[in-house]
């Protein structure tokens, strides 16, 4: 959605919409122009709620995530050209290849959510249906330290130790999940679901796993690396598993 950006970089912040009664300026007192201090906000609404800025995209503009702002914070503002959160990086992509406007983005988000809601109904009829059984994969855990060294070690009949000769501790933070699709036959590790950062509601896979490249962010990584823990972390997300 739209929100005036005089407002929005406002120290505290303040989140004012177009005015509905005066549709030039925005909603706050100060009646700012609305259309000419307009900016692209994406709201994500769980626990708290939580606005991104998306800037406008333009040829300078690098597909890629900040490393600072992803570390402690980017000094360079509006003056950087890389993307200041996942969702900026998101759009600008979609910018990049279809040429689509900020305000083309709002009108099919807002044509996106009539829809939900108006299937909300069916949908959920449809999610509670489909809860249980519904994760095509074989998934098993196995010691985390034995992986890394290129082993696959299940517990013992005590669950208090791996296997492997090493006995490594069988405790939850020493253990990893792996799963197996039918389509490719091959145990794929799962990291834990991203909760410090914002999680869509639908997960993408990584930009640069997808190109076969190494993502440069494995640790602070909310994008799937590979099409099993996508679909493991959409299963998770929608049945409050962890």
């Amino acid at each position: 959605m739209f929100l005036c950006e005089k407002c929005f970089e406002h120290k505290p912040r303040i989140i004012s919409k177009r005015n509905k009664d005066n549709s030039a300026s925005c909603s706050h007192p100060a009646m700012h122009d609305f259309e000419d201090n307009k900016c692209l906000v994406h709201i994500l609404r769980e626990t708290t709620v939580k606005y991104s800025k998306i800037r406008p995209f333009h040829v300078q503009c690098q597909l890629d995530l900040c490393r600072h702002e992803v570390r402690y914070g980017c000094s360079r503002d509006d003056e950087c050209f890389y993307a200041h959160s996942l969702v900026e990086l998101k759009v600008w992509i979609m910018q990049n290849e279809t040429g689509i406007s900020h305000e083309a983005i709002v009108q099919e988000s807002k044509k996106y959510w009539q829809n939900m809601e108006s299937n909300a109904l069916g949908a959920q009829i449809i999610s509670n249906q489909a809860k249980h059984g519904s994760l095509n994969l074989k998934m098993k855990f196995v010691c985390a330290q034995c992986w890394r060294n290129g082993q696959v070690s299940e517990p013992d009949k005590n669950k208090k130790y791996c296997s492997a000769k090493a006995r490594h501790q069988w405790t939850k933070d020493r253990r990893v999940v792996l799963v197996m699709s039918n389509e490719r036959k091959k145990w794929m590790t799962i990291r834990p679901l991203p909760t410090k950062k914002q999680v869509p509601l639908q997960f993408d896979l990584c930009n640069h796993i997808a190109s076969g490249k190494k993502c440069q962010y494995v640790g602070n990584c909310s994008f799937a690396h590979s099409p099993e823990e996508r679909e493991m972390w959409t299963y998770m997300k929608e049945n409050g598993s962890k």
